[in-house]
């Protein structure tokens, strides 16, 4: 199994992720994983759960007792539990009593308590309710419980993370930047699914930008303006393809947080949500298919187990790309798409 598969069937199970909460190293996280039917290497995970680990702030992990290397392995952990909104133990509770040797080391300052923006669990619950009765509305007579589930289950993390810098737990007053792409279906069913969660998210129903594929790699791009005018606060983006390479290095740059004006000065992307509205095949989206010489598409191979193929010389077998139906099949960068596998929702599966 997957580590995105292990991940979503810890989410869909309170006591798992009871027992998460527990783990205090990496190696127990590994034995947790390896239990519950992950089929990675140990490297793997930890590169997966370091990915996972930006929603603890440096401070917080500085007030990690054990030294450097007790400091990754927590930070493993924690990552993996806060993308779960599991909150890890010891974590407050150890940032709190060191808070002041923290201060002394660092001359970052996490930002204050704001009352203006305290979320409340009751709020997110009610929000939650709404997302889901409207989802619910949107694929009347249709088994989408997958793609509802995932939905739902980005609204509760990403909720937390919303609530944790509200109040004050971390550097910034809004969480890092997010991509997910809506892949399939009809384009008025995915367009009403980022609605409905953009307001969800934000609370105002005229809180989404919409911006166009091509615009993107225009100079003075609208996207920039736009960025510019909601600076660090909740904002989604939809933009309605991912045809092309400065496409794919825009969202290496958003994943990153760097984002800057035709004057080179930074901008602050904290909050962002982009939604990217796509219809290509699954190995075009995991990156499996690249251009040889300029103009021939092969894909890379994989076998039963979804593990790539190698020839006798341990090389990578290409071959002819899967066609899917009318569905696109586009170079991607194949590291980036690594990183949002678990974004990816599909809404031409059940």
């Amino acid at each position: 199994m997957k580590f995105e598969e292990v991940v979503q069937n810890i989410i869909g199970d309170q006591n798992l992720k009871s027992e998460l909460a527990k783990l205090e190293s990496f190696d127990e996280v590994y034995d947790f994983f390896k239990s519950n039917g992950y089929e990675g290497t140990k490297k793997e995970l930890r590169e997966n759960l370091f990915s996972k680990s930006s929603a603890i702030s440096e401070e917080q992990l500085a007030s990690v007792s054990g030294g450097a290397n007790g400091r990754q392995a927590f930070a493993a952990c924690a990552g993996i539990m806060m993308m779960l909104g599991v909150a890890p133990i010891g974590l407050e509770n150890t940032a709190a009593a060191k808070s002041e040797s923290i201060s002394n080391r660092s001359s970052k300052v996490l930002p204050k308590k704001d009352k203006k923006t305290e979320i409340t669990d009751k709020e997110i619950q009610e929000n939650r309710d709404q997302l889901s009765k409207k989802l619910n509305d949107i694929f009347k007579g249709q088994s989408k419980e997958k793609i509802k589930k995932q939905i739902e289950n980005f609204f509760d993390i990403y909720s937390r993370e919303k609530m944790y810098a509200a109040e004050g737990r971390r550097n910034r007053k809004s969480p890092d930047p997010k991509i997910l792409i809506f892949n399939g279906g009809s384009q008025q069913e995915k367009q009403e699914v980022a609605k409905i969660l953009s307001h969800a998210l934000t609370g105002n129903n005229d809180s989404i930008g919409k911006i166009s594929a091509d615009d993107i790699e225009r100079e003075k791009s609208s996207l920039h303006d736009y960025l510019k005018k909601n600076e660090g606060k909740i904002k989604v983006v939809m933009i309605d393809c991912l045809d092309s390479h400065p496409r794919d290095e825009m969202l290496r740059g958003i994943l990153d947080g760097r984002w800057r004006d035709i004057r080179g000065k930074s901008i602050d992307i904290s909050g962002l949500i982009v939604i990217c509205m796509t219809n290509e095949t699954k190995a075009s989206l995991q990156g499996r298919v690249k251009l040889v010489d300029g103009e021939k598409l092969v894909e890379l191979k994989l076998d039963k187990r979804g593990n790539v193929i190698y020839d006798e010389d341990e090389q990578p077998v290409y071959g002819a790309p899967t066609k899917e139906g009318s569905k696109d099949i586009i170079p991607h960068d194949r590291a980036l798409f690594n990183r949002i596998a678990g974004s990816i929702y599909y809404f031409d599966e059940d």
